[in-house]
């Protein structure tokens, strides 16, 4: 079973106080505004929900991450505190699946340079080497896991996704920024399976000049 399966339940049963629901709520909103707003029955939806789940509980800041503040409190009993713990530190990013998976998968971060060897199995499903998957590492019971919120990107995105956070690092966006911004490309692609995918990273793309648009 994948670590995070069991954890996320506990910590959101944690966190539900009065008034929580109404906060979650907008922070949703906020959040299908970055990234694109996903429907049940949708291909990835779960995993969508999954990388809301993440976002409130480890980037957003509301003073503090969420998941930081039930662990500094002492709410958070072992293991679930040293899992807790490496999420905190966890790898958010873009990374490229560099050969065949075998028993474990390397990949490189686009976004940091750094080098990854994924142990989790089985595969991520349809993930080809060349490809983008874009979710969160993090270490745990000396094995590398992938995040619950998974997005894989088109292979013939690969490059053009290259290009762009090379573009978008030198104009000094953020790694969120950056993750937010593919991740709602990713989603108008979906929305017109008639065009090849990966055309809608290309900034020029009539169908994503709105998207563009409101991130500039």
């Amino acid at each position: 079973m994948h670590p995070l399966t069991e954890l996320w339940p506990r910590v959101f049963t944690l966190l539900a106080q009065p008034g929580f629901d109404q906060r979650l709520a907008a922070w949703k909103d906020q959040f299908w505004m970055r990234t694109g707003i996903p429907h049940p029955g949708e291909t990835g939806y779960e995993s969508r929900m999954h990388m809301f789940e993440e976002w409130v509980l480890l980037d957003l800041e509301a003073p503090r991450p969420l998941l930081g503040g039930l662990l500094q409190d002492g709410q958070l009993p072992e293991p679930d505190a040293s899992l807790a713990q490496a999420l905190l530190v966890s790898q958010h990013g873009l990374f490229v699946l560099m050969a065949p998976w075998t028993r474990t998968a390397r990949f490189r971060d686009l976004l940091s340079g750094a080098d990854f060897r994924l142990d989790e199995q089985p595969p991520v499903a349809g993930l080809e080497p060349g490809q983008i998957l874009q979710t969160r590492f993090f270490a745990h019971e000396n094995k590398v896991w992938a995040g619950l919120g998974r997005l894989v990107h088109p292979r013939g995105a690969t490059e053009i996704i290259h290009r762009r956070v090379a573009l978008l690092h030198a104009q000094g966006r953020t790694r969120l920024e950056i993750l937010h911004l593919l991740s709602k490309l990713a989603w108008r692609s979906g929305h017109y399976p008639r065009h090849a995918p990966e055309a809608f990273y290309d900034f020029s793309h009539p169908l994503v000049q709105d998207i563009v648009a409101d991130w500039k």
